[in-house]
């Protein structure tokens, strides 16, 4: 994850894509929508607020500015306390990062198993310009759809904190809210003087009743 982020700084994209896996295998970087402009889908699943603004103000401070942001809004990064993704690291954004991943022995490793796959014929379902099809992440997963959903709704009914919050205030916590997070996300868009699109994904049904029956309003 780390190294696409750091493809998205070199590019300087003229249209950025952030957001969660709705956005990662949904929005395709080269559809006709964006003419010939140079787009890069910087979104990845269970994306919280808090990396979203970190991209965002990442770029910024290297004056790589995008003309436009796709920015992909998900109810599901309204919980308190997220659980966020395994190699989310604010790491991730420091000038020496790039310096450290050429260093590392998990970036070699990754590397030799990129060399393999692609020996054999099995390319990465993720593309130079970010995009994963949903296709090619389904046939990876092995999962269907009703599995998806029957893994979400145990999410939310196990005994685990889940707790949403559509406001900047939130008595049990101590860290900033994922509304205060995404402010300073659209804030850094503002400074940027970029084109904002904003994209509010749709829930299904069963999750409302979900959440509803395990009282985590």
């Amino acid at each position: 994850t780390s190294c696409k982020y750091c493809r998205s700084f070199c590019s300087k994209p003229e249209v950025l894509i952030i957001g969660s896996s709705r956005e990662f295998s949904g929005i395709d970087p080269k559809h006709p929508c964006f003419g010939k402009a140079r787009v890069f889908n910087a979104a990845i699943p269970a994306q919280p607020y808090t990396e979203s603004k970190a991209i965002l103000n990442s770029l910024f401070l290297k004056n790589a500015i995008p003309k436009q942001v796709v920015f992909g809004m998900l109810f599901e990064n309204s919980q308190i306390g997220k659980s966020v993704p395994v190699d989310y690291s604010l790491d991730n954004f420091l000038p020496t990062q790039k310096y450290k991943l050429l260093v590392s022995l998990s970036t070699l490793e990754s590397s030799l198993k990129t060399i393999g796959r692609n020996l054999v014929g099995s390319n990465s379902y993720i593309e130079k310009n970010g995009f994963a099809t949903a296709e090619r992440m389904a046939e990876l997963n092995g999962s269907s759809q009703r599995r998806y959903f029957t893994e979400s709704e145990k999410g939310y009914l196990s005994d685990q904190p889940c707790n949403f919050t559509l406001t900047d205030n939130f008595d049990n916590s101590s860290s900033p809210t994922p509304m205060q997070e995404l402010r300073k996300a659209v804030e850094t868009v503002y400074r940027m003087k970029s084109d904002m699109k904003i994209i509010i994904g749709p829930s299904h049904a069963r999750q409302w009743e979900i959440i509803q029956v395990g009282k985590h309003w």
